[in-house]
């Protein structure tokens, strides 16, 4: 919350937090209050959206319909990172980071 600010929608087990117009953060936390899961979801009219290639080091191929989508399992640090591009004129992005159970 310190780095994100005031959330939109506060929780114990989840923060959603709208950074702009065009950004959107949410936070779920387990048990003992520690983040476990962060999504960022950015509209097609956003800034500086983050590219497949600064998430994981290389492109990912879109398919024929535009969409895109790739997960990345880390099990030595027990986290999987996921980018997703929903297809059509207007895609929304998300990027997730998640903790493997």
């Amino acid at each position: 919350r310190k780095k994100l600010g005031n959330p939109s929608d506060k929780a114990e087990e989840q923060d959603f937090f709208v950074l702009n117009d065009n950004v959107t953060a949410q936070v779920v936390y387990d048990k003992t209050h520690k983040a476990v899961t962060i999504s960022f979801d950015f509209t097609s009219k956003a800034d500086d959206v983050p590219t497949p290639k600064l998430v994981f080091g290389t492109d990912i191929d879109a398919k024929p319909d535009g969409s895109m989508y790739k997960m990345v399992r880390y099990p030595k640090v027990g986290y999987w990172l996921s980018y997703n591009r929903t297809a059509g004129d207007s895609p929304l992005i998300s990027i997730t980071f998640q903790k493997i159970n």
